[in-house]
Protein backbone atom coordinates (compact mmCIF):
# COMPACT_ATOMS: atom_id res chain seq x y z
CA UNK A 1 0.00 0.00 0.00
CA UNK A 2 1.27 3.30 -0.95
CA UNK A 3 1.75 6.12 1.77
CA UNK A 4 3.72 8.76 -0.91
CA UNK A 5 1.36 11.31 -0.40
CA UNK A 6 3.82 13.30 -3.21
CA UNK A 7 6.77 12.86 -5.50
CA UNK A 8 8.78 15.35 -6.79
CA UNK A 9 12.09 15.18 -8.74
CA UNK A 10 14.72 14.84 -5.73
CA UNK A 11 11.27 14.58 -2.99
CA UNK A 12 9.38 11.95 -1.89
CA UNK A 13 6.88 13.02 0.82
CA UNK A 14 5.45 10.12 3.01
CA UNK A 15 2.72 10.20 5.57
CA UNK A 16 0.75 7.40 8.02
CA UNK A 17 -0.53 7.43 11.38
CA UNK A 18 1.32 5.26 12.36
CA UNK A 19 4.43 6.94 12.27
CA UNK A 20 3.25 9.67 14.93
CA UNK A 21 5.08 7.01 17.19
CA UNK A 22 8.54 7.82 17.58
CA UNK A 23 9.99 4.97 17.62
CA UNK A 24 8.65 3.91 14.50
CA UNK A 25 9.16 6.71 12.69
CA UNK A 26 13.05 6.79 14.24
CA UNK A 27 13.30 2.83 12.62
CA UNK A 28 11.78 4.24 9.23
CA UNK A 29 14.33 7.23 9.19
CA UNK A 30 16.98 4.36 10.21
CA UNK A 31 15.79 2.30 6.92
CA UNK A 32 15.47 5.14 4.35
CA UNK A 33 19.29 6.66 5.28
CA UNK A 34 20.67 3.01 4.24
CA UNK A 35 18.95 3.10 0.25
CA UNK A 36 21.12 4.37 -2.14
CA UNK A 37 20.99 7.42 -3.57
CA UNK A 38 19.15 9.29 -0.46
CA UNK A 39 20.52 12.18 0.33
CA UNK A 40 18.37 13.48 2.95
CA UNK A 41 15.71 12.13 5.25
CA UNK A 42 13.11 15.06 7.44
CA UNK A 43 11.14 13.36 9.96
CA UNK A 44 7.81 14.97 11.69
CA UNK A 45 5.97 12.82 14.40
CA UNK A 46 3.47 15.20 14.54
CA UNK A 47 2.36 14.97 11.38
CA UNK A 48 3.64 11.44 11.11
CA UNK A 49 5.25 11.84 8.27
CA UNK A 50 9.13 11.55 6.36
CA UNK A 51 10.41 13.72 3.75
CA UNK A 52 12.62 11.91 1.60
CA UNK A 53 15.41 13.74 -0.77
CA UNK A 54 17.94 11.80 -3.11
CA UNK A 55 19.44 12.12 -6.06
CA UNK A 56 17.42 11.77 -9.35
CA UNK A 57 21.16 11.54 -11.43
CA UNK A 58 21.77 8.86 -9.60
CA UNK A 59 18.09 6.39 -9.54
CA UNK A 60 14.81 6.13 -11.88
CA UNK A 61 12.06 7.61 -9.74
CA UNK A 62 9.70 5.25 -10.56
CA UNK A 63 11.99 2.66 -9.50
CA UNK A 64 12.86 4.72 -6.07
CA UNK A 65 9.31 4.92 -5.37
CA UNK A 66 8.67 1.70 -5.13
CA UNK A 67 11.82 0.63 -3.17
CA UNK A 68 10.87 3.70 -0.73
CA UNK A 69 7.13 2.04 -0.41
CA UNK A 70 8.78 -1.46 0.48
CA UNK A 71 11.23 0.10 2.90
CA UNK A 72 7.78 2.30 4.45
CA UNK A 73 5.43 -1.26 4.35
CA UNK A 74 8.71 -3.42 5.91
CA UNK A 75 9.27 -0.79 8.40
CA UNK A 76 5.68 -0.27 9.61
CA UNK A 77 4.96 -4.23 9.34
CA UNK A 78 7.61 -4.92 11.79
CA UNK A 79 6.84 -5.55 15.60
CA UNK A 80 6.81 -2.69 17.23
CA UNK A 81 10.17 -0.88 18.55
CA UNK A 82 10.14 -0.42 22.52
CA UNK A 83 10.19 2.99 23.78
CA UNK A 84 12.09 3.88 26.57
CA UNK A 85 11.15 5.47 29.43
CA UNK A 86 12.90 8.69 30.48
Amino acid sequence: MSRIVSSLPGRIHVRDRVLRNRARLDQLEVALRRIEAVTSVQTNPGAGSVVLFFDVARVDATEFEEVVDAAVDAALAAPSPKTSVR
